[in-house]
């Protein structure tokens, strides 16, 4: 930024929201009155700051006609630090003009309101919990503790304080064009539903999201990519490169997920027992033929296989059930068959312990020819043992009311999963995972995915992003518990949800229609 650059901005002018001009007025009084008013508009936009991303631009008709002021007069002599803080912190480029920084300023003005706001009626409208919460925020003053089986180096440690998300690049109430944005770990459900209809958006949106996730934490994850999107052809277009450290993609199929996926000799009776049989469920859950006699068989063979100090993998599984019904003069069954079939898809290699496997980010894209009811089973199969492992975790630490964030899993395609067969695996992530730091997100087609009593595990979604989809009386008085109301099939049809808009219901705020791109 040259000088004149820097003459120009001191002499623009910068137009706050009717908004933000009445909330300035209020945080003027809870702060004793008296102020140079520029010190509110600073903490506003300085508060903007903090975040991750960059908040969207306003209209020409979101700029309020009083309240402003010249750039000379909102910075002061402070104006080359600010410029340079725009610029490393505020989605400002080099090469911009005097028009872009001014729009820039009023986009943050405008949000860091908001989100002062919501940090005041947090704090109580007591101005030290306030000043408190805020100095939180801080890089240099926020909590840290060290990720979970990662080595005690420097760059293992990660904030424990708000993950703020915006729904799109856009992000606003439709039709105000109010900024919209929530907190995803603020002490309720952080797990996020996204359905609509092919092409409608719920993927680029759910991207999105998760991008941000991982600017602000860096946090391990895993995305089921079941058709697959991110890995056309065998290869992996880096969706996720810019965000996230060490992504490993896998097109299943092709390469083996490396997770020993059977629980360990070592963990007690019970609990392998208890994990040996959602194993064995998981499985007979794609071979509705199997008996009795069949399951008990599997299950035996599953225990013998993860209590040997030899192969662990699907193999020897297999190979164990081949014996057991040679030594009981039994010709093969459904169960062998199922087995013998997916060995022949490579899925899974027990090369990772689950702690190494889950402290990892992996993209796995399941190959096109496999057929539903094995890519079903492979899914299955990794659900089990997320359960298992990270369900057995400690409580992630909850500081000023925001969980520490540790994993994040997301199921592309979810509707596969639950309206083929249930996995109980499933339900336990979504209704136990959350104090244990974890995030789900299921991206699926419309509300009847989750029809039944089995799979009504809505009242612990915390968000749900609907784009236009179709609609069953059923599935929508699943989705009536967490939008708090009665639904209009209208709420979700092509008509009202054009592109670009979706119908949510986001932490702490009333259903609304938000414009996401």
């Amino acid at each position: 930024m040259n000088l004149a650059f820097r003459d120009e901005v001191t002499t623009s002018i910068f137009r706050p929201t009717q908004d933000a001009l009445e909330f300035e007025r209020k945080l003027d009084g809870r702060l004793g009155g008296n102020r140079p008013r520029y010190e509110n508009i600073r903490l506003m936009i300085g508060r903007s700051l903090l975040e991750a991303d960059s908040p969207p631009h306003l209209s020409n008709d979101q700029r309020g006609s009083k309240g402003e002021l010249r750039g000379r007069e909102l910075f002061g002599k402070e104006i080359d630090l600010w410029m340079t803080l725009f610029i490393l912190e505020g989605g400002l480029k080099e090469g911009s003009r005097v028009d872009d920084f001014r729009v820039t300023v009023e986009a943050h003005w405008a949000r860091g309101c908001q989100l002062l706001r919501e940090d005041l009626e947090q704090a109580g409208d007591d101005v030290v919990q306030l000043a408190m919460n805020l100095a939180n925020r801080l890089p240099d003053g926020v909590a840290t503790r060290s990720r979970g089986g990662r080595s005690g180096t420097e760059d293992d440690f990660e904030t424990v304080g708000p993950i703020r998300l915006q729904i799109g690049p856009v992000s606003q109430a439709h039709p105000s064009g109010e900024p919209i944005s929530f907190v995803l770990n603020a002490g309720g459900s952080p797990h996020l539903v996204l359905m609509g209809k092919t092409g409608q958006g719920k993927t680029r949106i759910g991207v999105h999201i998760i991008r941000q996730i991982l600017h602000a934490t860096q946090v391990p994850f895993i995305y089921v990519d079941p058709k697959p999107d991110f890995a056309p052809g065998g290869q992996y277009h880096g969706t996720f490169d810019q965000n996230a450290e060490n992504v490993t993609t896998l097109v299943v199929g092709l390469d083996p997920i490396p997770l020993d996926f059977l629980p360990r000799p070592d963990r007690g009776d019970i609990g392998l027992q208890s994990a040996c049989m959602r194993l064995r469920d998981s499985i007979c859950a794609s071979a509705p033929a199997a008996g009795p006699v069949q399951r008990d068989r599997l299950l035996s063979c599953i225990e013998q296989v993860a209590r040997s100090t030899g192969g662990r993998g699907l193999e020897s599984v297999h190979a164990t059930y081949e014996s057991a019904l040679e030594d009981a003069n039994s010709r093969a069954d459904s169960v062998s068959s199922l087995l013998g079939e997916l060995n022949r898809f490579d899925a899974f290699e027990p090369t990772l312990a689950p702690a190494e496997f889950f402290s990892r980010s992996w993209v796995l894209s399941l190959k096109a020819d496999i057929p539903d009811s094995y890519k079903n089973l492979i899914v299955g199969l990794l659900l089990d043992a997320a359960a298992d492992y990270l369900l057995g975790q400690e409580d992630a630490p909850l500081v000023n009311g925001h969980r520490e964030l540790r994993h994040m899993l997301i199921i592309d395609e979810a509707n596969r999963i639950l309206r083929k067969s249930r996995s109980d695996s499933l339900v336990r992530l979504i209704t136990q995972s959350r104090s244990r730091g974890c995030c789900l997100m299921l991206l699926s087609q419309n509300p009847g995915d989750f029809e039944g009593a089995e799979y009504d595990f809505l009242s612990q979604i915390g968000t749900v992003i609907a784009f236009a989809c179709n609609q069953t009386d059923r599935g929508l008085t699943a989705l009536k518990g967490v939008y708090g109301r009665r639904l209009m099939p209208s709420e979700f049809s092509d008509s009202r949800l054009t592109q670009g808009l979706a119908f949510c219901k986001l932490p702490q705020r009333d259903a609304e229609v938000v414009k996401c791109w």
